[in-house]
């Protein structure tokens, strides 16, 4: 294994769709949802998040091929639907698609009623990146605080069977018209399971205390962590203690699974707010200014430190990828993608 960058292919993104198109269709699923999940896996190559793009449509035949994926064709159905509260069911179609149904209520609900809470379930496959909705709900004027639950990939500590998925804490906060919002968005494990099955794909190490092999012995080989292996907390025990945290809020909370004890599907929390129910909204994005100003002027004098903001740097290299018809994608990912259509 190494560290050095494998060629990346430039390939149009006419091409990606009717590559991606072709084998989720032989699968069932329907033209809408496949414009949906495409739509996803290329707004994360645009923002520098190829570990949530098309690396996830191979991810998409394993669970129809374990079960966790059963109706490809199925349409998310509200079977609790609250002004305040709603619940997703996904009818066994992938995350993606219950996500972007769950998005959709929150942001109706929290409209209507000033605050949502939404929980979604029954629905199999990735749910991919939490910042994407996020966009969604701060684009509508609106603070969210969201999570998910994944396979269970985390464990507590060396030598520890995993426990718990990489389940991230994501938080949007809107900012005016016009301004990047700014959106927190980490995985309880230093890096995502996407970024360790590129790492495995491509040959490259992982950073040290970080990831276990089969058995839960420290390594740094990716193809020793993928796909057997676990991932490490943040932090330790305090990242530990989030990640389970998250679990049973994005799991048993809302109906869904939680470690491999407790059974079921994995599971999706949003709390959507309306922030002018506490006052001016002009106010909110002035105070919210104000303290991004200081942020940014935090270094001291003489220091030459540009400080990012939370999802400024995938927010930024999204907004100049966003129009190009082509991209470049990791090499073993493009080849599979073409495999798998044949």
């Amino acid at each position: 294994m190494n560290n050095k960058a494998s060629p990346m292919p430039l390939v149009k993104t006419s091409e990606l769709f009717a590559l991606t198109h072709k084998i989720l269709s032989n699968v069932g699923f329907t033209d809408l949802h496949i414009k949906a999940i495409y739509d996803h896996l290329l707004y994360n190559e645009y923002a520098g998040r190829a570990s949530h793009g098309f690396v996830r449509v191979k991810w998409t035949l394993d669970f129809i091929e374990s079960g966790a994926l059963y109706a490809p064709h199925a349409t998310p159905t509200r079977d609790i639907d609250r002004p305040a509260l709603k619940h997703i069911n996904g009818q066994g179609n992938i995350g993606i698609v219950a996500a972007l149904a769950a998005t959709k209520a929150a942001i109706e609900g929290a409209k209507d009623a000033g605050s949502c809470c939404v929980g979604a379930s029954n629905y199999g496959g990735t749910t991919g990146n939490m910042g994407y909705y996020a966009k969604q709900i701060t684009d509508a004027g609106l603070v969210c605080i969201m999570s998910c639950t994944s396979l269970i990939l985390v464990s507590p500590a060396a030598h520890c069977k995993p426990v718990n998925g990489t389940n991230p804490l994501c938080i949007g906060i809107p900012t005016g018209s016009g301004v990047l919002p700014i959106i927190y968005d980490s995985a309880v494990t230093p890096i995502s399971w996407g970024e360790a099955v590129l790492a495995a794909l491509n040959g490259k190490e992982l950073p040290p205390n970080i990831a276990l092999d089969a058995v839960g012995n420290p390594t740094q080989d990716a193809r020793a962590t993928v796909p057997k292996g676990s991932l490490l907390p943040i932090a330790a025990h305090k990242g530990f203690g989030l990640g389970v945290s998250l679990e049973i809020l994005a799991g048993p909370l809302v109906g869904a699974k939680a470690g491999k004890s407790v059974k079921g599907s994995d599971g999706l929390f949003i709390q959507a707010i309306d922030p002018s129910c506490f006052g001016n909204i002009e106010t909110f994005y002035a105070s919210v200014k104000t303290y991004k100003d200081e942020i940014k002027n935090s270094p001291v004098d003489g220091q030459d430190i540009k400080l990012r903001l939370p999802g400024e740097k995938s927010l930024t290299t999204y907004q100049n990828n966003k129009d190009k018809q082509q991209i470049e994608i990791s090499a073993p990912v493009y080849d599979k993608l073409k495999e798998l259509a044949a």
